[in-house]
């Protein structure tokens, strides 16, 4: 598994407003997450897309998840790099993965995806 981009998120204080923007502006599919109360999972509308997600989180928020083969290996690199640890991983509804957060040396935050 390549070290590469494999999902987003945009989230912020009105995810029906924000859902309904980014459907509006790009011609995305928006489909409601029956696992996530307000959270859509989002198809780019072509082959090669990136999927995303939009949702709710107090203060506005774009992520991008980078695919780790193991997530624990990544989050040891990632903090012997001087990054640090921000969300411990975490199980995906409906047998998705594993996703953790972590912080590069400047504090901007990345997902890492397994």
């Amino acid at each position: 598994m390549r070290p590469d981009v494999g999902f987003f998120e945009i989230l912020g204080p009105d995810q029906d407003r924000s859902q309904a923007f980014y459907r509006d502006l790009f011609d995305w599919a928006v489909k409601p997450n029956p696992d996530q109360d307000g959270y859509a999972m989002v198809s780019t509308s072509q082959a090669a897309g990136i999927p995303g997600g939009i949702g709710e989180h107090p203060s506005p928020l774009t992520r991008v998840y980078v695919r780790a083969q193991a997530l624990t290996d990544a989050i040891h690199r990632a903090e012997a790099l001087g990054g640090r640890l921000v969300q411990e991983p975490r199980d995906l509804p409906g047998g998705q993965g594993s996703v953790a957060i972590i912080a590069d040396p400047a504090c901007v935050e990345i997902g890492l995806w397994q």
